[in-house]
């Protein structure tokens, strides 16, 4: 670990980027000061496994507080200086999914499926992506199939979705989730 200046720099010039995952995990990875976006970004799908990678991209949050896309091409260093809200240490990156594919089936990586799955639901829980209250249900009752497995009614005790967010409305679904999600298995 490079010995730090202050909270940005280093004495070999190398800086700490810290990613946030789709999974909300936060990825601490080193990169020179002349890094560009694709350099931090290859770093990430390394870590990652993943051979995919046309599909994602990297966020910051920007002084005026609006997400802005990571130019790969140019300077990340610059790019944070320049246009990132930042107090006094590195700012917070964001990997996402950048383009969406038409046909899921053209995937050859569960870890890429996984990731798109995973900032798909992100998308109904925030409310970006709307959908109507029983295409939400059965989504939710697939994420748990997916998550846990058949429903057992010896395994699963009567509260075994509370732990799960799941839905844009959480409150009025719990029932309506367990019921759809067992129906769903038999």
């Amino acid at each position: 670990m490079p010995l730090k200046l202050g909270a940005r720099y280093s004495l070999d010039k190398v800086y700490t980027a810290h990613i946030k995952l789709l999974d909300n995990t936060v990825l601490d990875i080193n990169l020179p000061l002349k890094a560009k976006g694709k350099d931090c970004l290859e770093k990430i799908v390394e870590k990652l496994g993943l051979h995919e990678a046309d599909y994602f991209g990297i966020q910051f949050l920007t002084k005026r507080e609006k997400l802005r896309w990571v130019d790969l091409d140019k300077s990340l260093r610059k790019q944070l200086d320049r246009y990132a809200f930042h107090r006094g240490r590195n700012p917070l990156l964001v990997f996402k999914v950048q383009y969406f594919v038409v046909n899921i089936g053209t995937l050859k990586q569960e870890i890429t499926r996984y990731l798109l799955y995973l900032q798909l639901k992100l998308h109904i829980l925030s409310g970006r992506l709307k959908c109507n209250f029983t295409t939400a249900v059965d989504l939710a009752s697939l994420a748990v199939q997916a998550e846990l497995g058949d429903y057992d009614s010896e395994e699963h005790s009567s509260d075994f979705l509370e732990e799960f967010f799941l839905m844009p409305h959480e409150k009025h679904a719990a029932e309506k989730k367990k019921e759809v999600y067992c129906r769903n298995v038999y």
